[in-house]
């Protein structure tokens, strides 16, 4: 073991050595191979670390680690051969490979491969119990074989454990993205999702061409999983699986470790938050000694809310600072248990500490501390312990198994409480901190366009994901010069592989779209087959604010998700003579037949509102770039516009027109009236005679229920008839604007109840907004959905129509 961590210790020397995250700027070249360019602008300071020397080895550690053994009732320590396996010598023990001298792992590590002498359990048994579904048997397997770092196998193990169905599919995805991005020249400084607070950043001694390999990587896993913005444990796990395989199976190994949601890794900012204050309950539950003595440190009068603070950095305790061989036996058994071994560390860690610091005295200083100040030292004293882990590497994992009755059902409960109860104030703060932060450096000049203006185009140009802002779009396509047919268009954009979207109306309204895919992908019979839909996370719609100059960018829901599996995930939909960009309640763009006219809805993808006011667009001109821009005119000369509330606004201009559409009202409210007068009249009569006279009159069902709707009419058509007259007096007035608007959605609500003679009955200028909202007005022709909402706002020239629900698609 000694030898192991000595040939750890001489990748960097000093435990202190500060290195830059693969030194220089990382440029890909054709061929794959990697330029160092050391004039460029360096990225952030990180910390490559070594291995630490553990106390085990002394007198003071091996006391301690005895002392644990007895107080937990943990039995003698374990060989290091795993001599109590009953089905061991059903498995061959393989023959060596390793040469005498010792060969690397991989080309990324100076860890190399020894000979042991010790028998331990082997792969074949592994897999046996794996084959055979018995995920207990392969635990205690994990758990019960102390293979060193440099065990042989160890070359296969987390392969294994890690292994799926669609492994060797993500090991080919790594190599074409990795090809792409080589191809392309993209260069890069880091990933986005390194940028964030309470990342761990510790690559455990990989070689400067490992740190390389490893920034690589992680761009390829943020290119194929956009919606990865917050995870703290992905870089130093890895790191680790770089020690013991090529990129391409730590990518295929990572994928499925993401696949599995927060079972593995946890995936948002609310989640890593909440995992603190589970950490301290299930402490307060299984470890009460260690919980009143963090308590009685810091305070006994310090709420449980606060005193989550010391567990905040709990991730680091585990993936930063402790040592070499005890992260890869955490692994091991991490791999096979999840998140819940984790938390099984952290509480041993937090254990250990109790053992080790519990007696001793506080500085002198301690007591005029404050709260801050004491969880601090605290946490410290933590992180002192973990680096110096002063038991040995099996008492740990026996530590960790001991804690009895520790559910998963119990932490997911937890888990889920904490969530909610904090969910809001981190997304506030979340928020803050984006609403605050200085806007992305630009490094290349903004494209030219006749629509936007660069300042436009650099705020788009930010807004692409990190390995695309160096790339100019560049003109493929234009209406005016290439014509309206969708074939012409295929032909001069299947060759791009992503997209910008500029669009103009004739009224000056500007919007558009990013697309993160190629168009090309419409054609891929099989994967339509399963869904229309393709393209990634990366894409964005926006539209141009007047008033600021800027656009407003609607990335997809699910980056500003707790729950982004749970968010729709239509962003591209494309045939021969279709185009859909978003969708879900709605398409954000959706042009048909040709390249003339288009819709715009509000979209769930995107969470973004209709694009546009006026629709449908009649197309002027189209312009494509790859990153491929691409510009229209749409107009319209409906006199009906749709505002961004999702609200129809029938604009009438003419004095004399909206009197005689009042007078209308007036007219035909007072002809139904008396209908509904005569009908009530001549049931009420026929029903009166039938009680007072001793003849029988025959009445049926019908009458009856003709009687009752009749009143239910009338009442309706008298209070319609009442905010009708007193509209043309009285509507300039806000206050009795809003009496208006109060009394007019009950009223329609009935009408709409009251089957389809009701929709006759009512007024014509509904009718009319009924039809061009539906289709007929608009050449738009769908099933109509009748429940809507009416209001009438106090300017007496306006009519609102508010749909409960998103427009029909």
């Amino acid at each position: 073991m000694t030898d192991v961590q000595n040939n750890l210790t001489t990748v960097n020397g000093n435990l202190a050595e500060k290195a830059t995250l693969g030194s220089n700027k990382i440029t890909f070249r054709s061929g794959g191979s990697i330029e160092d360019e050391s004039d460029l602008e360096q990225p952030g300071i990180f910390i490559r670390g070594v291995s630490h020397d553990s106390q085990y080895n002394s007198g003071i550690g091996n006391r301690l680690s005895t002392a644990i053994r007895r107080s937990l009732r943990l039995g003698p320590k374990r060989s290091l051969a795993t001599g109590n396996r009953s089905s061991s010598s059903k498995f061959k023990q393989q023959p060596s490979i390793i040469e005498e001298k010792g060969q690397t792992f991989t080309e990324f590590t100076d860890l190399r491969k020894l000979r042991c002498d010790v028998s331990y359990g082997n792969l074949d048994e592994l897999q046996y119990y794996i084959r055979l579904n018995r995920i207990n048997q392969v635990k205690k397997f994990v758990r019960n074989n102390d293979w060193p770092v440099s065990h042989e196998i160890r070359s296969d193990i987390w392969k294994i454990l890690c292994h799926n169905k669609d492994f060797d599919v993500h090991k080919r995805l790594y190599e074409e993205q990795l090809e792409t991005l080589t191809r392309s020249g993209v260069k890069t400084l880091t990933p986005l999702f390194l940028t964030f607070d309470g990342i761990v950043v510790h690559d455990h001694g990989l070689k400067e061409l490992g740190a390389v390999t490893l920034q690589r990587l992680l761009i390829v896993v943020e290119c194929v999983r956009p919606e990865i913005r917050y995870v703290p444990i992905l870089y130093p796990i890895c790191a680790m699986f770089l020690h013991y395989m090529g990129p391409d199976e730590t990518f295929a190994c990572v994928m499925r470790l993401l696949s599995q949601g927060n079972g593995f890794m946890l995936q948002s900012e609310v989640a890593v938050y909440a995992s603190a204050h589970t950490s301290l309950a299930l402490l307060k539950k299984h470890k009460k000694k260690v919980y009143n003595l963090m308590k009685s440190r810091i305070g006994n009068n310090v709420s449980d809310e606060k005193l989550a603070d010391v567990f905040n950095n709990w991730a680091a305790w585990i993936f930063k600072y402790l040592p070499f061989p005890y992260l890869v036996r955490v692994m091991d058994c991490f791999l096979v248990e999840g998140h819940k071994m984790l938390l099984r560390v952290v509480l041993s860690l937090a254990y250990i500490w109790y053992k080790e610091k519990g007696k001793q005295q506080l500085p002198a200083d301690f007591a005029g501390k404050s709260v801050d100040e004491k969880i601090d030292f605290v946490r410290d004293e933590i992180i002192q312990v973990v680096q110096d882990c002063p038991i040995s590497i099996s008492t740990l994992l026996d530590i960790c198994t001991s804690i009895r009755n520790f559910k998963f059902s119990t932490i997911q409960r937890l888990q889920s409480e904490f969530e909610s109860k904090h969910r809001d104030r981190i997304n506030f703060e979340r928020s803050m901190r984006e609403h605050k932060s200085p806007m992305r450096t630009m490094y290349t000049q903004a494209f030219d366009s006749v629509i936007i203006d660069s300042e436009v185009a650099s705020e788009l140009m930010g807004s692409f994901p990190s390995r695309f802002q160096l790339e100019t779009p560049v003109l493929v396509f234009r209406l005016s010069e290439n014509g309206v047919s969708f074939t012409q268009l295929w032909n001069k954009v299947d060759v791009t592989e992503q997209s910008l979207i500029i669009i103009r109306s004739t009224k000056g309204d500007v919007f558009g779209a990013y697309c993160s895919a190629s168009w090309s992908e419409r054609n891929d019979i099989r994967e339509r087959s399963r869904t229309r839909y393709f393209g990634t996370g990366e894409s964005f719609v926006w539209f141009e604010d007047k008033n600021l100059g800027l656009p407003i960018i609607h990335k997809w829901a699910g980056q500003s998700s707790d729950h982004p599996e749970d968010c729709p995930q239509m962003f591209m939909a494309a045939g021969d003579r279709f185009l859909i960009i978003g969708s879900g309640g709605g398409d954000a763009i959706c042009i048909r037949e040709e390249l003339t006219s288009g819709l715009s809805y509000p979209c769930e993808t995107f969470a973004s509102p209709a694009l546009i006011w006026q629709r449908p667009w009649y197309l002027f001109l189209i312009v494509f770039l790859p990153i491929t821009l691409c510009s229209r005119h749409f107009t319209t000369n409906s006199a009906f516009i749709f505002d961004r509330n999702n609200s129809v606004n029938v604009s009438i201009n003419e004095p004399g027109l909206l009197f005689a559409i009042k007078s209308q009202n007036i007219i035909l409210d007072s002809v139904t009236c008396s209908l509904s007068w005569i009908l009530s009249l001549a049931s009420f009569t026929k029903l009166s005679l039938m009680k007072s006279s001793h003849i029988p009159v025959s009445i049926n069902r019908n009458e009856v229920l003709l009687f009752y709707h009749s009143i239910v009419l009338i009442l309706a058509q008298v209070a319609k008839f009442a905010v009708t007259l007193f509209q043309l007096y009285y509507s300039n007035d806000p206050e009795f604007g809003k009496f208006l608007t109060d009394m007019l959605i009950p009223i329609a609500d009935i009408f709409a109840l009251l089957g389809p003679i009701s929709l006759f009955l009512i007024n014509s200028n509904f009718r009319v907004i009924y039809q061009s909202f539906y289709g007929c007005s608009c050449g738009y022709e769908e099933e109509p959905q009748f429940r809507r909402r009416y209001s009438v706002s106090p300017a007496v020239q306006t009519l609102q129509v508010h749909p409960f629900k998103n427009n029909p698609v």
